[in-house]
């Protein structure tokens, strides 16, 4: 359970940091 939410907390931080920086 911690690795899935560890997981899914990586890609919305991976995700936010490429939408920020496409922004």
């Amino acid at each position: 359970m911690h690795s899935s939410f560890d997981k899914t907390g990586l890609k919305l931080k991976k995700s936010g940091l490429r939408l920020g920086h496409s922004k």
